[in-house]
């Protein structure tokens, strides 16, 4: 199995620590909390805004990806410093289909440490694992190829699991036939 990796940014949320607690609406006015993670594999990424052209290359790579991440079973939430409603013009321009979370006050971003000095955001990712830990911090990406990065990180995770679980069975009824 890889090893969780060390984080390559800025953000003083490391693998292994806890996630904040936070509270945002999202583009439909759905209220999402640090606890409608737990037991969930997530991945967080911050961006700087609707307007922002990379931030609209990143969330419309997520969205491509949906159904590998449904499928690794991850939920996935964009947060920026825009309004519900600017998200949601954003979301039915660009068919995202998954939450943006609001965060006009920056209190998700400085709760992430993902302000630079100025107060803005510094795109920043977070994988997050069923335990509610980081497992994962991105910074630096090229959003035309993060979500694909990501979907590739949780498959690392992921699989050697899988493998491990699909062999228990195996193991078992290969020792029964055996003490037959």
């Amino acid at each position: 199995m890889k090893p969780i990796s060390a984080s390559r940014g800025m953000s003083d949320h490391q693998p292994g620590d806890r996630i904040p607690r936070f509270s945002a609406p999202d583009q439909t006015g759905q209220v999402w909390s640090h606890e409608d993670l737990s037991g969930r594999r997530a991945v967080l990424y911050f961006i700087r805004g609707p307007l922002d052209p990379e931030a609209v290359v990143e969330a419309t790579g997520f969205r491509d990806h949906m159904r590998d991440f449904y499928g690794l079973e991850t939920h996935v939430l964009g947060v920026s410093p825009a309004t519900a409603k600017e998200h949601a013009q954003l979301s039915d321009a660009q068919n995202i289909n998954h939450p943006l979370l609001a965060d006009p006050a920056g209190r998700l971003a400085d709760a992430f440490d993902v302000l630079d000095r100025d107060g803005d955001v510094r795109p920043t990712t977070f994988l997050i694992g069923p335990s509610g830990r980081v497992q994962h911090v991105y910074t630096d990406v090229d959003p035309r190829l993060h979500a694909t990065e990501v979907v590739r990180d949780i498959l690392d995770i992921v699989e050697p699991l899988r493998s491990h679980i699909d062999m228990e069975p195996r193991a078992t009824r290969m020792s029964q036939v055996t003490s037959r």
